[in-house]
């Protein structure tokens, strides 16, 4: 191999010769040197790498993880998680949480006036539904039995120097429940000149599981386990400073007297943080409990949506295991 390169080399017409023979001439062609002026090119293929090509197939339907870890927060959130724990405070068996405020809430005016129309609107409309009707003034009755709010006597309305602005509420109809045909909704997104409680509170991080994550692994094993945190956002009361931004109006259908003031004691639904100040409170607890019981603290994490835990075992027997020692 060596000896023939060489005679190539030093023989320009060898080389000439396997050109012509390469190009469909005969050998026995005589060759005029001064004639060929041809120059060919060589290119190597770049190597094709596969795991390109499936990246690029598979945008848009790629499988994310289905879970939210702390180190996929924006910077952002990050931020106002920390700055949400730090604001959690224990309260007896509850949590006691402050809003974490973005501005300062002594620019919110009061909008007594705007409260009063939207309730004589739905006590009209409630009018003309008594099933309703009732069902309206009875989780407003409950609401205030079981401390979710309060009522406020004169003296305080007058005295109080803070911000008061008041939060509407509305029916929001479910026809599927029989017992239950509405629920309540406070809506504190109503703006009254040009401003409304929510602009005034940070949102707080995503932290709900992915809901497909959540029914995938629920298909685990043999024998699933679900369970409810029965009023989530009512196990979270707030200071007295962000009640008093919470206030509300009614007076139990009675169009005839002015409507009595009260404010919600505890996390309302409808603010913006609201989710978030939740799912914390919800993994603090477990991360608290995990002495009572580490297989409920080990499965919230992966397995809860909202307020609803998920866990699959392998037996009925593993099943009680788990449930029993948390109704004990």
């Amino acid at each position: 191999m060596h000896s023939c390169i060489s005679e190539r080399q030093d023989n320009p017409d060898a080389w000439l010769q396997e050109i012509r023979h390469l190009d469909g001439y005969s050998n026995s062609v005589p060759i005029e040197t001064e004639r060929i002026h041809k120059i060919f090119h060589v290119k190597y293929a770049m190597p094709v790498l596969l795991t390109d090509y499936r990246t690029t197939e598979s945008m848009g339907v790629g499988v994310k993880s289905f879970r939210c870890e702390p180190d996929k927060l924006s910077q952002v959130e990050f931020e106002e998680k920390l700055m949400t724990e730090k604001l959690c405070k224990k309260a007896g068996n509850k949590w006691l949480v402050r809003y974490p405020l973005k501005k300062n809430p002594n620019k919110l005016p009061d909008n007594r006036s705007q409260a009063v129309k939207r309730l004589e609107s739905i006590e009209l409309g409630l009018i003309k539904n008594p099933k309703h009707a009732e069902a309206y003034d009875k989780q407003m009755t409950e609401m205030n039995d079981m401390n979710y709010s309060r009522k406020l006597s004169e003296e305080v309305i007058t005295n109080y120097k803070g911000p008061v602005p008041y939060v509407s509420h509305h029916e929001v109809p479910r026809p599927e429940k029989t017992n239950t045909p509405l629920r309540i909704l406070f809506n504190s997104s109503a703006i009254y000149q040009g401003h409304c409680l929510n602009d005034y509170l940070f949102k707080g991080p995503y932290l709900l599981n992915s809901l497909s994550g959540v029914i995938l692994r629920l298909r685990g094993n043999e024998v699933a386990i679900s369970g409810d945190i029965s009023k989530m956002h009512h196990q979270v009361v707030i200071p007295q400073e962000d009640q008093q931004v919470h206030r509300f109006l009614w007076r139990n259908l009675d169009t005839t007297r002015p409507p009595d003031t009260y404010v919600k004691t505890v996390l309302t639904f409808g603010d913006k943080p609201a989710s978030a100040i939740g799912q914390i409170a919800q993994k603090i607890t477990m991360k608290e409990g995990e002495n009572e019981s580490e297989r409920a603290a080990a499965a919230v994490p992966d397995n809860s949506y909202m307020d609803d835990i998920y866990d699959t075992v392998h037996t009925t027997g593993d099943a009680r295991q788990w449930i029993i020692p948390l109704l004990s």
